[in-house]
């Protein structure tokens, strides 16, 4: 959030393709793209409560030398569960037994949650309209949704609270109680 306006932050993807799986993507090295995204970020919240504390990490994350997307973020969620005093197992699907022939997305996670032992599968409200709650049922697989509570905390240079905006604006400027 920038002078009351919600700016976007990229991370610039290599030959960037949605016939791609997430770990055949290459994100950008170019230093002067990541140093300009730090920079924006840095312009965006250099008044924060959380700034520097939040900043040093924020930029190690920036600056991981993997180019590999997949292994990119799952550091960056790795990193930030571990700020946040999560205790969180990250599993590449790609690690699991391989599937070419799924033919959708639905199969792919039922079968995901089953190779995992799992008997539960949970997505947000925006995924109603991508699963068949009856195929899941009939392959023993609860399906579920749930809606997160986003707490409400001061933003800068907006009178309104705009929820959702991104991890760096809640540990920025939400009250944290981690750990």
């Amino acid at each position: 959030m920038q002078n009351g306006n919600i700016v976007d932050l990229t991370l610039p993807i290599q030959k960037a393709s949605q016939n791609k799986k997430i770990n055949e993507h290459l994100r950008s090295a170019d230093i002067k793209v990541l140093e300009k995204l730090k920079q924006k970020i840095q312009f965006a919240y250099c008044k924060a409560p959380h700034f520097k504390e939040v900043f040093p990490l924020i930029c190690q994350l920036i600056d991981y030398p993997e180019t590999n997307l997949a292994k990119y973020l799952t550091n960056s969620l790795r990193e930030l569960s571990a700020y946040l005093g999560l205790k969180t197992k990250f599993i590449y699907s790609s690690e699991l037994s391989a599937h070419d022939d799924w033919d959708n997305a639905e199969q792919r996670i039922i079968d995901i949650s089953k190779q995992l032992g799992g008997t539960e599968y949970y997505n947000l409200p925006g995924g109603r309209a991508m699963y068949n709650e009856q195929l899941f049922l009939e392959q023993n697989v609860k399906l579920g949704f749930i809606t997160p509570e986003l707490k409400e905390y001061k933003q800068h240079h907006t009178d309104k609270f705009i929820p959702g905006l991104s991890v760096i604006d809640f540990i920025m400027l939400g009250e944290l109680s981690k750990k």
